[in-house]
């Protein structure tokens, strides 16, 4: 995962969604400083922002019961006298496999698109004090 332990910041320690990450606190903190400080003479100052090292990704998964379902019911749908038992006795190994091919075929278009999830959860928050500048 992309941005599974590198390090964010938030102004409200709820909304980490400023899309700069850094691999550690201290670089993390350097941006803030500057962000805050270059060219914001109307701040009062301090400022406080927290500084947070992201813990969880989402990662999209295949529900391979849910699509086969899907399926069966596009089937029914379309054709319900012939259509209603359409893939009822997919075998395990059968799922597994198509489970696994469509994983994989998610996980390159993804990649291909930069269709990362850019959201997550949280850990090592602070609450971070940035001075103004002489």
């Amino acid at each position: 995962m992309i941005y599974q332990d590198r390090w964010t910041y938030s102004y409200t320690g709820e909304d980490y969604d400023s899309y700069e990450y850094f691999d550690t606190k201290e670089e993390a903190i350097e941006y803030v400083k500057e962000e805050i400080t270059v060219g914001r003479s109307n701040l009062s100052f301090p400022v406080f922002v927290w500084i947070g090292q992201i813990d969880y990704e989402f990662k999209p998964e295949i529900d391979i019961e849910m699509i086969i379902e899907d399926i069966s019911l596009m089937a029914y749908n379309h054709s319900p006298d012939r259509g209603d038992n359409y893939l009822e006795d997919v075998k395990e190994e059968h799922q597994q496999e198509l489970q696994e091919e469509l994983q994989k075929a998610l996980d390159k278009w993804i990649e291909k698109h930069n269709y990362h999830p850019n959201f997550f959860t949280i850990k090592n928050s602070f609450y971070y004090e940035v001075e103004g500048v002489e």
